[in-house]
This record gives structure tokens, sequence and C-alpha cells, in this order.
């Protein structure tokens, strides 16, 4: 369906007609229509000039669905996880350092997406189970590094099957392409968002 201002005020709506039954009581009902809307093009008109008549709905906008996904992915993730003996935030340390290893709490806290002080405690317990371990910093002994002991790593081996289970079953439907398509656009948004 297209829609098309006239100079008169109008929206000219295109309704697509199958081309297989020419003159067939579709075609002459949703044939092209012209449709006088000027209140609607009045009220559209004050909604670009003054957002503050805009009727505004929580869940017609992108990012409503985008923190949905986040709470249920974080449920689905504990839920799965806790027969494993470790938590969304645990388990997110340990991809950190699987993928770069030797982080400081700020790295890993900016990776994570974690509090400074949460990344703390949880580095903290991590160790007493031996999944990682912290050093000293060589260039600055303010700060420790954390690195995965092999308990770590065989404990991230053990979960990554379960975490992938999880967020295959978030792009059920997606085909490769839509998959990247998809991620593509969540990188921009998430561009867009920094400060």
């Amino acid at each position: 369906m297209l829609l098309n201002k006239t100079p008169t005020d109008a929206i000219i709506i295109d309704f697509p007609t199958p081309s297989s039954a020419p003159g067939s009581k579709f075609e002459k009902n949703l044939g092209k229509k012209e449709i006088i809307m000027s209140e609607i093009l009045k009220a559209l008109a004050e909604l670009e000039s003054d957002t503050a008549n805009f009727d505004y709905r929580f869940k017609d906008f992108p990012f409503y669905y985008i923190a949905s996904i986040q709470k249920r992915l974080q449920d689905n993730l504990a839920q799965s996880l806790r027969p494993h003996g470790v938590t969304p935030q645990e388990w997110r340390i340990l991809a950190s350092l699987n993928e770069t290893d030797g982080l400081s709490t700020t790295e890993i806290s900016a990776m994570t997406l974690l509090e400074r002080s949460r990344v703390s405690r949880i580095t903290d317990s991590m160790r007493d189970h031996d999944w990682i371990t912290k050093q000293d910093n060589c260039t600055d002994k303010r700060f420790s590094l954390a690195f995965l002991t092999k308990n770590g790593r065989d404990k991230f081996s053990e979960i990554l099957p379960v975490v992938c289970s999880v967020h295959k079953k978030l792009l059920h439907g997606f085909d490769e392409s839509e998959a990247q398509l998809f991620i593509g656009f969540l990188r921009r948004v998430n561009h867009n968002a920094l400060p």
C-alpha cells in the first residue's frame, strides 16, 4: 500500500491488485482510491510541530522490546544455568575472560555492563570457586588482573552449549541473513546510544 499526498490535501492510496485477476471484484473494490483526509493531515502536522500532543504508547517503541528481551533472556539464562551453579553475571565474566584473559575490574565492568563494585564482589566469589585467579598488575600495583583458571575454562566449556541454546531460541525462525541483518541493526542502535 502506497500513500501519496496530492496538492489538494488528499491522500491517494494505491492498493496492489492481483495481475492474475483483471476486472475481478477484488480489483474493482481495491483499485486506486482517493480519500480526502485533511483532518488527519492537520493532526499529523500538529504532531510534527508539537510532540506534546503525541499519543505515547509504551509498546509502540522498539526500546520497550529491547528491555523486555533482555529481562526474559536474564530469566531464561538464570534458570538454565542454575543446575551448573553459575549465575548470568558469572557467565558474563567467564565469557569476557575467555575472550580476553587478564582484565582489570574496570575492563570487566565495561565488557559485561556490570557495575565495578558488583564485578569486584562477583570475582571474589569466583576466585573462591577456583574459576579465576587474581594477579597484581605489573604496570599499576593499585589494580589486580583476573585470569581464568583451568577450572574456570572447564566451567566455561561446560555451560557454553547451554547459553548457545538459550540464544538460539531467541533467534528461532530467523535465517542466517536475517540474523546478521538484525545484529547489524542492533550495532547501529548501540552506536547511536553512545553519548
